[in-house]
């Protein structure tokens, strides 16, 4: 069942079993918040990148295997849900996502991050628990507005030393 609410303002399409979207679905150019959890989908429609007003993305408990490198342009985003998908790498463009200030990752199969995740300056909460991590790039340490940062269950051995420069994060 699909929910619009306030002049296309924020779209619920969760659970519906969406597999794509049309391209036109990238004109509605005033939507704010749009949740397409639990559906079949395996890659983010290119549409989805059009968005430009777009805050929030709720794509989690899909079928992800990677992301388009587009993504970068959604230059207003601040919520991004990715979790329970199948991804294993990221796109340097998410680098580009300045706005960004939580960013979902849990529970998918990354190996790595880009090193351009440090370039996520207004980032306050990133998780990136239950994936196959064996490292941390060094550019995390350059995320000085961290307060989460959720690295449990994964192969980590060690901890690039920029991680102790992440005055902000909470106990």
């Amino acid at each position: 069942r699909a929910v619009l609410w306030g002049e296309t303002a924020t779209l619920r399409l969760a659970g519906v079993g969406l597999s794509d979207l049309p391209a036109a679905f990238g004109r509605l150019q005033s939507l704010k918040v749009l949740d397409l959890t639990e559906n079949h989908l395996r890659e983010l429609p290119e549409a989805v990148c059009s968005l430009a007003a777009l805050e929030k993305l709720y794509v989690g408990s899909n079928e992800l295997t990677c992301l388009p490198a587009a993504l970068g342009r959604l230059q207003s985003l601040k919520v991004l849900y990715l979790d329970n998908n199948q991804l294993t790498e990221l796109p340097e463009a998410l680098g580009q996502l300045r706005s960004l200030t939580l960013l979902d990752l849990r529970d998918n199969q990354l190996r790595a991050l880009p090193e351009a995740v440090g370039s996520l300056a207004a980032l306050e909460k990133l998780d990136v628990g239950v994936n196959e991590l064996t490292r941390l790039p060094v550019a995390v340490g350059r995320l000085l507005s961290l307060k989460v940062l959720d690295l449990s269950r994964n192969q980590l051995t060690e901890l690039p030393e920029a991680v102790c420069s992440l005055a902000a994060l909470e106990k």
